[in-house]
């Protein structure tokens, strides 16, 4: 594994080694050299209980016969030729012993006991190297404990003894055993062991034991002492048990309360997981620089659970925490549990130097564990954490590194051969993920983080994490002056299929950056903002890429994001912007995005809620959905924007949905500028919804031949959905030399509708004299659809042109599916208006064989049909040409100053349902020369309103040119 090159910065603390240390051995220099070979405790005797003392040479021996015995000491030493031997009713059997003189003890030979021996001396205990203890339990405490408590079983030990406890030997309790070492100062440099039992070393003025009787101790500092602290520098075993470290100082300072620089092992065993514990209370300092081992490597056995709980919390060094276990791994727990909770208290800072190592994974089967790096204010990761699974059926375990300010450049390994990786949730305020993260550290102390209150992610170990099945999650919250924003300042890359979620209380910001999947591998991301759901979080992506090689993509609101929004409350801003040449691909993935304003936007804001401008998105066969919300009903601005030649693009079955709703005076969907596509180019379809108030629905603007705008299907659908208040419900428009293209080939259709309450449903409107508007199929159907409301005075549908010459104004063009022309005005309007600017305007509207043309036409107030100016063509070949119409009104088609054709070519026929009055109209046929037909004129040379049910008119020409015109009565 690669480590990052940061120098681990090592603990600038208070310096407790030389000033405890002289302390703690002031007992042993002179005394202990001094100490006879043979010498045994002095004048014992017991005061409760029953019980006798012997000696034989430099053997002495206790006979105890009650369950509990209280002897008193002058002194207690055991020198390193003699043996102290305790013989008891049983293995729960107690015998206190309390020195009453004023020498501390020194044990440098052999403590044997077949039950429990308490040695309290407020003076201190001393286990010398070379000494031996072998008993069933041991307790041995400067601190000390009354009569009655313990005769009644309450094991509180309290004092202000100065005296240290020291074991430089071997201290062994049978299984199922516990050794307690308590004090103001506890120090291990030997070994403890107590398997299936318990370990602890407890640093306080009072502290209570609870033995649960399963060999377990609950370790409880009360009160705190003065300059308190326990160490560890050999071996303290409890396999299958506990081993807890806890003390309490007293001193509000920077200090080591607890501190590992040994080996402490509670590995599992028999099925039991075990646990170690260092506890450094609300205001110490807890440190590990040697290993702790809860790991449960035998067949069948699961990882323990580690836990270090302080005001600081440190790994350092080459500190090691090991819960591996062959069926899963266990829980590591440092300064907090996830997310702050589970009852744990939380530490204000935790560090973990960059060659410390924690594992908790799956050896044989099974899921990793879990591991927490959590504090209140500051933490900072640089070593490294593995929870990978193992096994086809195994996942990956979880990670939190989490703290108000982060300083992150280590590595983690959330990796499960089943690909179904684990999860590393990082949670800070602000994150930087840059290219490299310091190391943080003031020079007076690790736990002071580099100022500026934003965190730092290194983009190396983002990358080296995001491996096979990884899923990784940074998560802002606010506070301390800042907002909750991720900035991605670094490329971002994965190494194997994996999923990263950004997820800020505020902003998220990409500018020259990406986000990349490995080469053959997938990336699924997802980036939220506005967290704290108040509107003000925006997704903005400068000259970005993102790269998913078949992930899903999704950019949103972070509560609920199938439902929130990434939004904004600024009055220029923009939800979500993709701009600048930024390109999203993803190769299959499919691709979501919900933008929005915020509802509470000033009076004229201009803010879009989507806007992709210079911008592309190719989902390469995945799905797109781009769904906008202008929620400001006095904001100005449209909802969604596409813009300055982006490209919304997508294959195979892929399909493409725009969804926008404006509640301003903006348009709900705007493609407009410089030349845009939208396309899919495969089986999919394309898909374009807006609603607005008293802007268009959808609105689609070209203005030059170098803002052609283009929507297109294959195989798929157009559907083109627009609705309106007081403004058009889909206007396409073209001036100048602008181009708009809508286009389905393949047997695509092309549908679009559109309504509004006051002005025309749906508009097609080529004005400039080069400009052109063609809707066409190869072979599918077209559908333009309007709808205006009574108060309207507009058309349903309105094509009108203003262009001069063939080819140009309105085509709507399909080779041989049908046409339908539908427009109803329930206000003044006509239902369906074909109209120019000028005498040279064309609009044409044509099939290929085959292809029928229907058009309906219905108005309450006007005509069903308008031809006003400018030249209007329907024609069919070998198809039907269809006018159905209806109005109360006798205004079913009217003409003025226009040249309109109906020509049904080949064995193609024309035909008029309801009665109406035609002027200044011209039929054509293919072999039939243009014939005018005037309103009135005699049966066989024109038509009139009919006063019969059913009147047939037949122009003049053969039976395969024939036109025929069908007027049937329905009034």
């Amino acid at each position: 594994m690669n480590k990052p090159p940061i120098q681990t910065a090592l603990p600038v603390l208070k310096p407790l080694s030389f000033a405890v240390l002289c302390a703690l051995y002031s007992l042993t220099p002179m005394p202990a050299m001094a100490l006879d070979n043979n010498a045994l405790p002095t004048n014992g005797q017991v005061i409760a209980g029953s019980g006798t003392i012997t000696s034989n040479g430099n053997v002495m021996t206790v006979h105890q016969g009650s369950d509990k015995l209280i002897a008193t000491w002058d002194t207690f030493n055991i020198g390193s030729g003699a043996q102290v031997n305790f013989l008891q009713p049983g293995a729960s059997s107690i015998a206190l012993n309390r020195v009453t003189g004023s020498d501390g003890s020194q044990i440098l030979g052999h403590l044997n006991a077949n039950g429990q021996v308490f040695l309290i001396n407020p003076s201190g205990v001393l286990f010398g190297a070379g000494s031996m203890v072998d008993v069933g339990g041991l307790v041995a405490s400067s601190l000390d404990i009354s009569n009655s408590d313990f005769l009644a079983g309450k094991n509180v030990f309290a004092g202000q003894g100065k005296g240290a406890v020291i074991n430089q030997g071997t201290i062994n309790a049978k299984d199922g055993g516990s050794v307690a070492l308590l004090g103001s100062q506890v120090l291990n440099e030997g070994t403890v062991v107590a398997r299936l039992g318990s370990v602890v070393l407890g640093g306080g003025e009072k502290i209570t034991l609870d033995f649960n009787g399963d060999g377990l101790i609950n370790l409880e500092v009360n009160d705190p002492a003065m300059g308190a602290s326990v160490i560890n520098r050999g071996l303290l075993s409890a396999n299958g048990g506990t081993v807890a470290m806890s003390a309490r100082d007293s001193q509000a300072m920077l200090s080591n309360v607890v501190n590992n620089e040994g080996v402490i092992e509670a590995r599992s065993l028999e099925q039991r997981n075990g646990r170690i514990i260092l506890d450094g209370g609300s205001n110490g300092v807890v440190v590990n620089s040697g290993v702790l081992d809860v790991s449960g490597r035998n067949a069948g056995e699961r990882g323990g659970n580690v836990t270090m709980t302080g005001q600081y919390v440190g790994l350092f060094d080459n500190g090691r925490i090991n819960a591996d276990g062959d069926v899963g791994g266990g829980t590591v727990l440092m300064g907090g549990d996830y997310q702050g909770g589970g009852g744990v208290h939380e530490a204000d800072s935790t560090f973990m130097g960059q060659d410390a190592r924690i594992s908790a994974n799956a050896l044989s089967s099974g899921d990793g564990g879990k591991v927490i790096l959590w504090s209140k204010d500051s933490t900072q990761f640089y070593g490294g954490i593995s929870v990978s699974a193992a096994g086809s059926q195994g996942r990956g375990g979880l990670v939190e590194t989490s703290g108000h300010t982060l300083e992150i450049a280590g590595i983690v390994d959330l990796s499960a051969v089943s690909g179904q990786g684990g999860t590393w949730l990082i949670d800070p305020f602000n994150i930087n993920i840059t290219k490299g993260a310091s190391s943080g550290t003031s020079s007076s102390s690790p736990f002071t983080p580099n100022a500026g209150g934003s965190s730092n992610l290194s983009s190396a170990t983002l990358n080296a994490s995001l491996s096979e099945g990884a899923n990784i999650l940074v998560c802002t919250s606010s506070g301390a002056g800042t907002s909750g924003d991720i900035n991605v300042l670094d490329n971002v890359k994965g190494v194997g299929n994996s999923t990263l979620t950004l997820q800020a209380h505020r902003n998220i910001v990409m500018t020259n950056t990406s986000i990349s999947a490995a080469d053959g591998k997938t990336l699924n991301v997802s980036l939220y903002s506005n967290f704290n759901n108040s509107g003000n979080g925006s997704v903005a992506l400068s000259n970005a890429t993102i790269s998913t090689n078949g992930g899903n993509l999704t950019i949103s609101g972070a509560v609920q994001p199938d439902q929130a929004w990434a939004s904004t409350n600024v009055s220029n801003g923009t939800g979500i912007s993709l701009s600048n040449g930024t390109r999203i691909t993803t190769k299959g993935g499919n691709v979501n995005l919900r933008g929005a304003t915020s509802s509470t936007l000033a009076a004229g804001s201009t803010a879009t809620a989507i806007t992709l401008s210079n911008s592309t998105i190719d989902a390469g066969g995945g799905n797109i959905s781009l769904t906008a919300l202008q929620a400001s009903s006095t904001g100005t601005g449209d909802a969604f924007v596409l813009t300055g030649g982006s490209k919304v693009l997508t294959s195979g079955a892929g399909s493409i949905t725009v969804d926008s709703t404006n509640l301003g005076s903006g348009n709900g969907t705007r493609i407009f500028s410089t030349s845009n596509t939208i396309a899919a180019s495969g089986t999919g379809n394309v898909t374009l919804r807006g609603s607005a108030v008293s802007g268009s629905g959808v609105l689609v603007c070209s203005t030059a031949a170098t803002s052609a705008q283009t929507l297109s299907v294959s195989g798929g659908t157009l559907t083109i959905e627009g609705s309106s208040g007081s403004g058009r419900g889909v206007f396409i428009a073209s001036s100048g030399t602008g181009v708009v293209t809508l286009n389905a080939a393949q047997g695509g259709d092309i549908f679009i509708d559109g309504s509004s309450a006051g002005d025309a449903g749906t508009t097609l409107n080529s004005t400039g004299t080069g400009s052109v508007i063609n809707v066409s199929t190869v072979n599918g159907d077209i559908t333009l659809n309007g709808r205006t409301g009574s108060a309207s005075s507009a058309a349903g549908l309105s094509i009108r042109s203003g262009a001069s010459g063939p080819g140009n104004g309105v085509n709507v063009l399909s080779g041989s599916g049908d046409i339908s022309l539908l427009g109803t005005a329930q206000g003044s309007g006509a239902g369906v208006s074909f109209s120019a600017t000028n005498a040279k305007g064309y609009n044409n509207v044509m099939t290929g064989a085959g292809g029928n043309i229907t058009l309906n036409g219905s108005s309450r107030g006007g005509a069903a049909l308008s031809f006003d100016h400018g030249n209007n063509l329907l024609q069919v070949a070998d198809g039907v040409l269809r006018l159905d119409l209806d109005t109360p009104t006798d205004n079913y088609i009217t003409h003025t100053d226009d040249v309109t054709t109906l020509n049904a070519s080949g064995s193609g026929a024309v035909l008029i349902s309801r009665d109406g009055l035609v002027h200044n109209g011209l039929l054509d046929t293919a072999s039939e020369p243009t014939r005018q037909y005037q309103q009135a004129q005699a049966v066989g040379g024109a038509w009139s309103k009919p006063l019969a049910p059913d009147y047939h008119l037949t122009a003049v020409g053969s039976a395969a040119d024939e036109v025929k015109i069908d007027v049937a009565q329905t009034r």
